[in-house]
C-alpha cells in the first residue's frame, strides 16, 4: 500500500505534485511538517500535517504521536512568541474534500478577535474567497520567525 492518497490535496503537497501553501516550509521533522496555511487573513496560522496519509487519529504509530507530542507545544509557543497571542486554537478535522489527512490548524487568537471569527467559526477567516487575505510576502515573513521559534523551543 502507497503511503500516499491519489484524491488528497496534502499527500500530492508532500509529493512535489500540487502547491497547497505558498510559505516556505516552517518545520520538518520526521513524521510531521509544518506549513502555513494558504488563503487566510490570519498570519500566523498553521498546520501540522503528517507525512504519509492517514484519515484517522487512530491510524496514527506511536512513534507519529510521539513527535506530535513534542511538535504541538514548540509550534503553540512559537505562535505565542510571534504573534503576542491572547490564546491559540488547535483543531484537527481531516473531513474537507481532498483533505481527508491528518493535520492539526493551530490558529493564533489575538486579545481583540472579532466576534464573528470565535471559536469554530475561526474558518471563515480561510478561503480563496475571504477579504484581505493576507499576501505571500507577510506569510513567508511570518513563517521564518516561527520556525527560528518552533527550533528554539524544540532544541531548548
Amino acid at each position: 500500500m502507497s503511503q500516499y492518497d491519489s484524491d488528497c490535496w496534502s499527500c500530492q503537497h508532500l509529493q512535489g505534485l500540487r502547491e497547497v501553501s505558498r510559505a516556505p516550509r516552517i518545520y520538518e521533522g520526521s513524521y510531521w511538517n509544518v506549513e502555513h496555511v494558504p488563503d487566510t487573513s490570519l498570519p500566523g496560522w498553521i498546520v501540522i500535517v503528517l507525512q504519509r496519509h492517514a484519515p484517522a487519529l487512530h491510524d496514527l504509530s506511536a512513534a507519529e504521536f510521539n513527535e506530535l507530542g513534542k511538535m504541538m507545544p514548540a509550534c503553540i509557543n512559537a505562535v505565542h512568541d510571534c504573534l503576542s497571542s491572547a490564546k491559540e486554537y488547535v483543531m484537527q478535522f481531516a473531513e474537507s474534500d481532498h483533505f481527508q489527512h491528518v493535520h492539526f490548524h493551530i490558529v493564533p487568537r489575538s486579545a481583540h478577535w472579532p466576534d464573528q471569527l470565535q471559536g469554530p467559526r475561526v474558518f471563515g477567516a480561510i478561503g480563496d474567497d475571504v477579504p484581505n487575505l493576507i499576501s505571500v510576502e507577510q506569510m513567508s515573513s511570518v513563517a521564518g520567525q516561527l520556525k527560528q521559534a518552533i527550533h528554539k523551543h524544540l532544541d531548548g
